[in-house]
């Protein structure tokens, strides 16, 4: 497991996930062939890439700055176990295709939020295979910050993102889990107010039969300590901040010159 320094989402980490940045097969697909060639099959690699870097930049290994409106990706990881996977992808843009060894797994749209999806459904022991469709138009109606929509550069408009621009990684992950986390700090009565979220409570056989389990700690030091059922789409419990020697004056709290930090383990289980 890398440290919490390198994963992408620092304040949200599951004991066992993979980077995926690094290099990926990668082609231009200007006369849209792609799909009706099935390239999620048969993947004609043209260029090397290094994620998550985009086309349009030197780190990226190609540094093509003209515009591509559909290109796609290809990437292999090695499964040891039957545990289902997510797939994350930290941003890309702007129309997304996700394939695994030829199976079609999502879609998404949009360039700069976070999304995934569960692979258990075509996972495998042994080799997988990732691919990636993305389409990026310059047309004015899509979001795009100050990306050109024209052929060149003008004014304040600069040279387009195009495809996958932040970090892509796996994560071990039960298919029902975790899937929102909301911490809220009460400085004035040393209090964390924690929301918590399932990924789709909504097709819970049985609310009564999940718990929610979470331990603060300091430095090492438990803290305080939570457990209670789980009863709707959400819910959400205070946790008490004050340390054993620190119980009169209050909360540790974060400055440039006492950078406190606080750990928190959030457990959903049967």
């Amino acid at each position: 497991m890398l440290n919490r320094k390198e994963h992408p989402r620092p304040q949200l980490i599951r004991k066992k996930w993979q980077s995926l940045d690094g290099e990926w097969d990668f082609a231009f697909d200007d006369e849209n062939i792609g799909l009706s060639q099935q390239w999620y099959k048969v993947f004609p690699a043209t260029h090397k890439i290094l994620v998550p870097f985009t086309y349009e930049t030197e780190l990226s290994g190609i540094h093509d700055t003209s515009h591509h409106k559909t290109i796609w990706y290809q990437h292999n990881f090695e499964q040891e176990s039957d545990q289902n996977l997510v797939l994350y992808f930290e941003g890309v843009d702007f129309e997304t295709q996700v394939w695994l060894n030829g199976n079609l797994i999502g879609i998404h749209k949009g360039g700069n939020e976070r999304f995934s999806f569960d692979l258990k459904p075509y996972l495998t022991k042994g080799l997988n295979t990732i691919t990636v469709r993305v389409e990026d138009s310059l047309s004015c109606e899509q979001p795009r910050g100050k990306q050109r929509w024209l052929k060149d550069n003008f004014g304040c408009w600069y040279v387009q993102t195009t495809g996958i621009w932040k970090s892509v990684w796996l994560e071990e992950a039960q298919e029902q889990r975790i899937n929102y986390l909301k911490l809220t700090p009460d400085l004035d009565v040393d209090l964390l107010k924690v929301e918590i979220e399932l990924k789709d409570a909504a097709v819970l056989p049985d609310s009564s039969s999940y718990f929610i389990e979470a331990e603060a700690s300091f430095k090492g030091e438990l803290i305080s300590y939570h457990k209670g059922l789980f009863h709707h789409n959400s819910s959400s419990f205070t946790l008490d901040t004050r340390t054993k020697e620190n119980a009169d004056s209050g909360t540790h709290r974060w400055s440039l010159h006492t950078p406190n930090l606080y750990d928190l383990t959030v457990r959903l289980y049967k």
